[in-house]
């Protein structure tokens, strides 16, 4: 079992975290750290086993740089925490094997979940710890407008100075800060009665609001 570097040839972007066998042997790959937590076996698997073959039921759970991963079968429950290298990156969990057969895969997703029983094992990754902050707060974007600094209110003019970098994990010219031109009732981004003017991004492109 993998959870999605080391560029592949004719593979696009793949990046590997690690490597989980069943019984819960990690490999690291790229993450900054691992923990495997072995917990009592659980009844309810035991009583739905089928007659030939081992049932396996694995649970996936990812908030920001960590994730978990659990792993059930009929004799214990196997946790593996996992600190990962970035906020930004997707995950996937394939499964996969060397001499087996793996069949019946069944696939739920819920997004109603609770990400606190995820222990953290590393420190937050922040590009913006330690910054020396200006009249606004600091802000890491980690994807598409993730995050907004306050609004400014606009009258007769001004002019914003503000220090910023690219991430790590950027690849495309858009990977960039932003200026957004809006009204709401609060002064924030999406906040009541949000409306968008311009949005003005640091590479040059201006993306014009359809409510214009």
């Amino acid at each position: 079992m993998f959870i999605p570097e080391k560029k592949t040839t004719g593979i696009c972007l793949y990046y590997e975290y690690a490597q989980i066998r069943l019984d819960g042997q990690v490999t690291e790959r790229n993450i900054r750290k691992a923990e495997v937590r072995i917990a009592e076996r659980m009844s309810d698997i035991e009583r739905v086993l089928p007659e030939a073959g081992e049932l396996y039921r694995v649970e996936a759970l990812r908030r920001k740089d960590h994730a978990i991963v659990r792993i059930m079968d009929k004799a214990r429950i196997t946790e593996v925490i996992l600190a990962l290298p970035d906020n930004t990156r997707f995950m996937y969990l394939a499964a996969t094997g060397e001499h087996c057969e793996i069949h019946n895969i069944l696939v739920e997703t819920d997004e109603a979940v609770s990400t606190e029983e995820i222990p953290r094992i590393a420190e937050e990754i922040s590009y913006i710890k330690g910054c020396p902050e200006g009249d606004l707060r600091n802000i890491n974007v980690d994807g598409w407008r993730t995050d907004a600094t306050e609004g400014v209110s606009v009258v007769d003019g001004m002019k914003i100075t503000f220090h910023a970098m690219s991430l790590p994990t950027a690849r495309m010219v858009w990977h960039c800060p932003s200026i957004s031109l809006f009204s709401s009732a609060d002064g924030k981004v999406n906040g009541p009665g949000f409306r968008e003017y311009m949005l003005l991004r640091l590479d040059g492109e201006n993306w014009e609001s359809t409510a214009l």
